[in-house]
């Protein structure tokens, strides 16, 4: 029976953009995220598991988002959500592993098909590193998902698995901040 290139998404995890290798998470692994505002960078660990036996040489990777799972976006300029240029350097191998079940260690992304170069080999759990930030589209206090695509396919969930999932920061109105204000609110 011939092994086929197969991947499945599997843990996930937020950090701070601290560093070249982030130090801060800001949530436990597999638990949604609620952002403490609409602007600054953050790091999305994903393990992207190679689960058919087979490998892949010069996979890109992408990233997209989704307020209900089912209509994605592209990470854009102007759109909720954009890669960033973050701590780290675009293509550079991860310095450690982050994820419980994670092996190997994948490439830091802050662009679209950022791990251009990078070879999967069979039954590899690998982690990868994501710089991420609101966009000017993002909604007020509004839950997004994230999903992964390798050479631009959608990366299944493993079995009982969840997607990456972030609740941007509630914006206040600078018009209803000032009503407030004027009511000793706020």
């Amino acid at each position: 029976m011939a092994k086929t290139f197969t991947l499945n998404q599997k843990n996930w995890r937020w950090y701070a953009d601290d560093g070249a290798e982030p130090t801060a998470a800001l949530a436990n692994e597999n638990t949604a995220y609620t952002l403490s505002d609409n602007t600054t960078k953050r790091r999305l660990r994903v393990n992207l598991a190679e689960v058919g036996g087979g490998t892949a040489n010069n996979v890109s990777f992408s990233v997209q988002y989704s307020k209900d799972e089912s209509s994605w976006s592209s990470m854009a300029a102007g759109n909720a959500w954009n890669y960033a240029d973050g701590a780290a350097t675009q293509g550079n191998t991860l310095a450690g592993l982050k994820l419980s079940d994670t092996s190997t260690a994948g490439q830091y992304v802050e662009a679209d098909g950022g791990a251009a170069t990078y070879d999967y080999l069979a039954s590899t759990n690998v982690e990868w590193d994501v710089c991420l930030v609101p966009g000017s589209g993002v909604e007020s206090s509004t839950l997004y998902y994230f999903r992964f695509l390798i050479n631009s396919a959608e990366v299944a969930l493993g079995s009982g698995e969840t997607h990456p999932q972030a609740t941007s920061a509630v914006v206040v109105s600078s018009g209803l901040s000032s009503k407030l204000a004027l009511l000793g609110v706020g």
